[in-house]
């Protein structure tokens, strides 16, 4: 599994969103990437890159350094994110799942976190709303249906527990995708 994330600034993030601030970080990193190859590194539809590049250009967002690390930083104090770049461009997952568990890795301490909903909403710019707080419960279940974390209930009005699985890994539609870039469980 490649040792390289993305890093993600939660100030981006919280103002234009999971897909744009996706690009963001694969446009930083230095590549000088294409659309196709935004695309192919997301598991994102090219129109969808094509939208996400241009409001980032009329946002001036675009021209900032490189947020590329060769580590995972010290993720519970830094302004950023880290997202795995296989898990970045995982096919069965969309951009909100990949920024949940980027947000759940960043509150991590010995693999487990107990972050609330509202939380990982805010953390991932879609708001506090009840709509966004379904979003952030949807992604939940896709990452654990996957595999990546385990969601443990902590007891009533309290906020679930999550158990991040390292190294990442995808368990579910293996089969129908072999060539998923996130390793499948043996």
């Amino acid at each position: 599994m490649p040792d390289e994330f993305y890093r993600i600034p939660l100030a981006l993030l919280r103002s234009d969103g999971p897909t744009d601030s996706l690009i963001y970080a694969v446009i930083s990193s230095g590549d000088e990437p294409t659309i196709t190859d935004i695309a192919d590194a997301l598991s994102l539809a090219r129109p969808t890159v094509y939208a996400s590049l241009k409001r980032l250009s009329d946002h001036n967002r675009i021209s900032r350094e490189p947020v590329l690390c060769s580590k995972p930083i010290e993720l519970n104090t830094s302004p950023y994110l880290c997202l795995d770049r296989a898990l970045a461009a995982c096919p069965h997952l969309n951009p909100l799942d990949k920024i949940v568990h980027a947000s759940l890795r960043h509150r991590q301490v010995n693999d487990k976190c107990f972050p609330s909903q509202s939380t990982l909403a805010e953390m991932s710019g879609i708001g506090k709303t009840e709509a966004a707080l379904r979003r952030i419960r949807r992604a939940i279940t896709h990452l654990t249906r996957r595999g990546m974390i385990k969601t443990k209930r902590r007891g009533f009005n309290e906020s679930n527990l999550y158990i991040i699985r390292h190294p990442i890994k995808c368990i579910s539609d293996y089969a129908c995708c072999p060539d998923c870039p996130v390793q499948a469980e043996e």
